[in-house]
């Protein structure tokens, strides 16, 4: 469903400046200008003449989000927040939400690291798809290896061209990626051997080759959107009945903290000094903050009992040293 993104209320061009201010300092607002636009049009319907916002609106637009998870209604809390707190510095009569203004726990979703023997599973369900075109199922295939082999984005994935796949030289240029960051992603010999196939079948379809136009493509011709892939995993995983220990359903994005867990797993196991490397994981995730990729980090039990053991080792070591 398409998100309304249109402004007509009595604050339209403060939310618009805002909006305009936020991307200046590199935030995308794809996903957040709808819930802005939301309150909008809330406050055109019930405070069509106010001039600064005050803590009863506020309030009352909160209770028309009951439906809605209490994470998503924080969440608006929490946008409603950064928009009062600008417009504070114009007109200190403008009201800012106190932080707990709504009590909300946050949900948090624990990531699921699929294992190769899950991955396999997947890839040969996708592969059972009933030809749909000249790219179908084979695109969706390759899409998952390449998430699971890069942990790029599933967004970054759906904007890549056809001019930002070099297929000689084994690169992927991300473009508009998160806070519009743009960056050079190499991949392995068997990604790019894939990528190779998959685009073999593309060009054999007689689909365009405007350098302009979609690399991943379903039976029309069309780009594949982050959302059909989404929607494409979600029916394997539940064909498959494949669960988390948790007893819920794995995610797409699960195979971006999938390939990152396994990154920094190889890299302990090689003998490198994971510290070092984390920096260069970051950069490859695209990511501008450590923390953030820290955050995709989920060592097994087994690499954990293994650190600890070296760890010990080098206790003793050092103090037989030091004694």
């Amino acid at each position: 469903m398409r998100r309304i993104t249109t402004f007509n209320g009595p604050l339209k061009n403060d939310i618009k400046e805002f909006i305009k201010f936020r991307k200046s300092l590199g935030f995308a607002m794809r996903n957040t200008a709808y819930i802005y636009a939301e309150f909008d049009r809330f406050l055109k319907k019930h405070h069509s003449k106010m001039r600064v916002i005050t803590r009863p609106m506020v309030v009352d637009y909160i209770a028309t989000t009951t439906h809605l998870h209490s994470t998503s209604r924080g969440y608006r809390v929490t946008l409603l927040r950064g928009l009062c707190r600008y417009l504070y510095q114009k007109n200190p009569k403008h009201y800012v939400p106190e932080p707990r203004l709504l009590i909300w726990g946050k949900r948090k979703l624990t990531p699921h690291v699929y294992t190769d023997s899950e991955i396999r599973k997947v890839l040969g369900e996708i592969q059972k798809f009933k030809r749909r075109g000249p790219t179908v199922p084979e695109v969706y295939s390759t899409i998952i290896s390449v998430i699971a082999a890069t942990g790029l984005r599933a967004g970054e994935i759906e904007r890549l061209n056809l001019e930002d796949v070099d297929l000689e030289n084994g690169i992927l240029t991300i473009q508009r990626s998160k806070f519009y960051k743009s960056r050079l992603v190499p991949i392995s010999e068997s990604t790019q051997k894939a990528l190779k196939c998959y685009f073999t079948l593309r060009m054999n379809g007689f689909l365009t080759n405007n350098p302009k136009s979609a690399f991943f493509v379903g039976f029309c011709g069309k780009r594949i959107t982050a959302n059909a892939m989404s929607r494409i995993l979600r029916k394997v995983i539940r064909k498959l009945n494949l669960k988390t220990k948790l007893g819920t359903w794995p995610r797409l994005h699960d195979l971006r903290h999938t390939f990152a867990t396994r990154t920094m797993e190889d890299i302990y196991e090689n003998g490198s000094d994971p510290s070092a490397s984390l920096p260069v994981l970051a950069t490859y995730m695209g990511h501008v903050n450590l923390d953030h990729t820290q955050t995709y980090l989920h060592p097994s039990i087994s690499l954990l009992e293994k650190a600890g053991e070296k760890f010990k080792n080098y206790s003793n070591s050092y103090r037989q040293e030091n004694l």
